[in-house]
C-alpha cells in the first residue's frame, strides 16, 4: 500500500511517496469523469484531486443523525480505479453542517447584521458541529479504510465555509454573534464597529481550530495526507475573508499541505500570479504549500474577476500562463494542481501536452539542488491586523493597495524574496537575509518588535511600507511608528493614497497618514527606508536591493523568479532580456529542450510581450 509523506528533500520540504520524492503536479477536476480522467492520466498524471461533496450542495454523506450513506464514493473510486491504475486521488471533503442539521440546530449557526435573505450555516465557533461532523468524517475515512480501493487515496483536503476555503459564509452580509460564538467570546458580541482584537481574535482563531480538529481525525483515522485551504493574505478589502490565525495553524502538527489560488489582479501573460500565501513559513514549519493553478484557457468561460482578466484569449496566450504557474511551483520549491475549474479547459492536445510536459520538467527538476538564494524576505503580519482600531473595510484599504502594488514592483525588482508571517519575525529566522521589507505591519505584535531589535544589524536594509508599526494598544499612534522605524514620521489627520475599486487603483485618500512619504536613515549597523506609499517602482527597490549588496539577476521591469536550479522570466514587453548569474551555471531552457550555454554567468534571450521563459540551471 502506496503511503504519501511530506518530508524535507534537500531542506526543503516536498511530496514523497513510499520514502522516494514525488513529482507536486497535480489535477483537479469538478468531479470525477471517465474523459479527463483518461486523457490526463495518459498525459502521465497520476496524482488527482476534486469535489467529492459539496455539502449542503451535493452529494452529502451525513444524511441524518448517526446515519450515513456512502455509495456516492463508492461508484466514483471504481470510476477513478478504472481509468487511473496507478492513479491517487485526494478529494476536498465539506465538513461543512447539513440542512437538515442547520434546521435542528439554529444555535449553531452564524448571525449576520443583515440576516434578510442570507442561508443558514454553521459557526466555526460550534463545539457541538466539530464534534458531530468530526464522527461522520470518522466513520466516511473509517469506510474509505475498510474498502478494495483504500490505497488509492493519498490524502484528504477538508473543507468548509465559501468555495471549502474557510471563508466565513456570506462574508459581505457582516458576520454578527452566533450563540456558539458568544459562549466561545465569553460576553455578547460586540456590533461590527466596536469589534476589537479580543473578537477578532477569538473570531479567526475558531476556523484554525475547526481547521486543525478535523485533520486530527484524519491522522488519527488513516496514514493519508491531511490538506486545507489556510493562510491566504488577500487582495481583497473585506476583513470577515481573511486568515488571520495562520500561525496559529502553521504550528500545527496535524497538517501537511496548505492551499490557495493565487492573486486574482495580475494575471495577464507577463504578469506575476504570485501566490496569496506564505510560503517561506509553510516551508519552516515542515508544511508544503500548494498552489491552485485555476487560470482559466481560452477554453473557459470565466473570462474576469472583479474587472481583472484572468484568462487566456488565445492558445498562446493560455500556453504561458500555464508555463508561468509550473515555473512559479519550480522555482518556490512548491507543488500545484492544474484546476479545470470551469470545466473542458484543457480539452485539446495542446494542454494535454503542456500538462504531460510540467509533469517530466518537474520530475527532472526533483534530482536537482531544491533550495531557494533569496536574500530579501517580506514579511506581512496577519496577527496584527486583529489589533488595529475599527478593523473594517474602510481600515484595511491600506493593506490591499500595499500587497497588490508593493508585490507586483518587487516581483519585477531584479531579485527573488521569501515571504514570512511576522510569527517568524526573528534572528534564527530572518538573519541570512540582507534586507527585510516589512509590509502590512501597522500593527506588530511585541514579540515581532522584539524580534525586529535583534535584525537591526549586521549592514542589514529594513524597508518599511506604509504606518509601520504605528498601531500601539489598538490606537494608531506617533509614537509607535517612530520607535520602530528610529525616523522622524509624524502623524496626519490624512493622507493621499490609492484605493483598489473596479477599474483598478484611484486616487484617495486614507486615515490616519503619515509623512514624509520617503525618508531613511544610516546607522552604523544598519538602514532604515521607509515609505508612506504603496507605489514604489520596481527601479526604486532594485536601486536599494543593490546598494545593500543583494544580487540583480536583471535590471529590466519584467518579471523574475530563481531557486537554486532554476529560473523563470516573465516579458513585461518585447525584446532582448539580458539575464545574469551569481555563478558559473550550465543552462538549458526547459520549454525548448535547448541547451543555452555551459558555464555561463550571462545570456541573453530574445522573448515576446507576456512569454514565460523557464531556465534550468546545472
Amino acid at each position: 500500500m502506496s503511503k504519501f509523506s511530506v518530508r524535507k528533500n534537500d531542506g526543503v520540504p516536498a511530496l514523497f511517496r513510499d520514502g522516494i520524492p514525488e513529482v507536486p503536479v497535480m489535477y483537479w477536476m469538478r468531479e470525477l469523469n471517465a474523459e479527463d480522467l483518461t486523457d490526463i492520466y495518459a498525459a502521465g498524471i497520476r496524482l488527482f484531486t476534486c469535489y467529492w461533496t459539496r455539502t449542503p450542495m451535493n452529494h452529502p454523506f451525513w444524511i441524518g443523525e448517526n446515519k450515513y450513506d456512502f455509495s456516492w464514493f463508492d461508484e466514483q473510486m471504481e470510476l477513478f480505479a478504472k481509468h487511473c491504475p496507478e492513479g491517487w486521488l485526494a478529494p476536498r471533503i465539506f465538513v461543512s453542517a447539513p440542512e437538515w442539521w442547520l434546521k435542528e440546530n439554529p444555535d449553531e449557526c452564524i448571525g449576520y447584521a443583515q440576516p434578510e435573505g442570507v442561508p443558514l450555516n454553521v459557526s466555526f465557533a460550534s463545539e457541538k458541529w466539530k464534534k458531530e461532523a468530526g464522527e461522520a468524517l470518522r466513520q466516511l475515512l473509517r469506510h474509505f479504510k475498510s474498502m478494495p480501493w483504500a490505497e488509492r487515496i493519498g490524502g484528504i483536503q477538508v473543507a468548509a465555509g465559501h468555495c471549502g476555503e474557510w471563508h466565513v459564509w456570506n462574508s459581505y452580509s457582516i458576520p454578527g454573534g452566533s450563540k456558539a460564538m458568544e459562549q466561545r467570546y465569553g460576553a455578547p458580541i460586540p456590533p461590527p464597529d466596536q469589534r476589537g482584537e479580543k473578537f477578532w481574535k477569538c473570531f479567526f482563531s475558531a476556523g484554525a481550530e475547526a481547521i486543525d480538529g478535523f485533520c486530527n481525525i484524519v491522522k488519527e483515522e488513516t496514514d493519508y495526507l491531511a490538506i486545507a485551504f489556510y493562510g491566504y493574505f488577500q487582495n481583497s478589502d473585506n476583513p470577515y475573508l481573511m486568515h488571520l490565525a495562520v500561525d496559529q495553524l502553521m504550528r500545527s502538527p496535524n497538517v501537511d499541505m496548505l492551499a490557495s489560488p493565487h492573486v486574482y489582479s495580475r494575471r495577464l501573460p507577463g504578469e506575476d500570479a504570485y501566490f496569496r500565501a506564505f510560503p517561506a513559513t509553510l516551508a519552516k514549519h515542515g508544511k508544503m504549500f500548494v498552489d491552485e493553478a485555476d487560470d482559466r484557457t481560452h477554453l473557459g468561460s470565466y473570462h474576469d474577476y472583479n474587472g481583472k482578466r484572468i484568462m487566456g484569449d488565445t492558445v498562446e496566450e493560455s500556453q504561458n500562463m500555464m508555463y508561468r504557474e509550473l515555473g512559479n511551483a519550480m522555482t518556490h520549491c512548491v507543488g500545484l494542481w492544474y484546476m479545470d475549474i470551469d470545466g473542458g479547459m484543457f480539452h485539446a492536445p495542446v494542454y494535454q501536452k503542456i500538462i504531460a510536459d510540467a509533469y517530466q520538467l518537474y520530475k527532472k527538476h526533483l534530482r536537482l539542488p531544491q533550495k531557494r538564494v533569496s536574500e530579501v524576505a517580506v514579511v506581512l503580519d496577519p496577527a496584527g491586523r486583529m489589533s488595529r482600531p475599527n478593523y473594517s473595510t474602510s481600515n484595511c484599504i491600506d493593506e490591499v493597495a500595499v500587497q497588490e502594488l508593493a508585490f507586483s514592483s518587487l516581483t519585477r525588482s531584479g531579485a527573488p524574496f521569501d515571504v514570512y508571517t511576522s510569527g517568524d519575525l526573528d534572528y534564527e529566522t530572518l538573519s541570512r537575509y540582507k534586507v527585510l521589507v516589512i509590509m502590512s505591519g501597522a500593527a506588530l505584535s511585541a514579540e515581532a518588535r522584539s524580534g525586529l531589535r535583534e535584525l537591526k544589524s549586521d549592514n542589514r536594509t529594513i524597508i518599511w511600507l506604509w504606518g509601520a508599526g504605528s498601531v500601539l494598544n489598538e490606537e494608531f499612534t506617533e509614537k509607535g511608528i517612530r520607535e520602530l522605524t528610529e525616523l522622524d514620521i509624524r502623524m496626519t489627520p490624512e493622507q493621499p493614497f490609492p484605493h483598489l475599486t473596479e477599474d483598478g487603483f484611484c486616487p484617495g485618500k486614507i486615515v490616519p497618514g503619515f509623512e514624509p512619504i520617503e525618508t531613511e536613515k544610516e546607522f552604523g549597523a544598519w538602514r532604515s527606508i521607509y515609505f508612506g506609499t504603496a507605489d514604489v517602482p520596481p527601479a526604486k527597490f532594485r536601486e536599494i536591493l543593490r546598494n545593500a549588496g543583494v544580487f540583480i539577476y536583471s535590471e529590466s521591469d519584467d518579471v523574475i523568479s530563481v531557486s537554486k536550479s532554476a529560473l523563470m522570466l516573465l516579458a513585461s514587453s518585447a525584446g532582448v532580456k539580458n539575464i545574469t548569474l551569481p555563478e558559473t551555471k550550465t543552462v538549458w531552457n526547459m520549454r525548448k529542450k535547448e541547451l543555452l550555454g555551459t558555464d555561463i554567468t550571462r545570456l541573453s534571450v530574445s522573448m515576446e510581450q507576456g512569454e514565460t521563459l523557464l531556465l534550468e540551471l546545472q
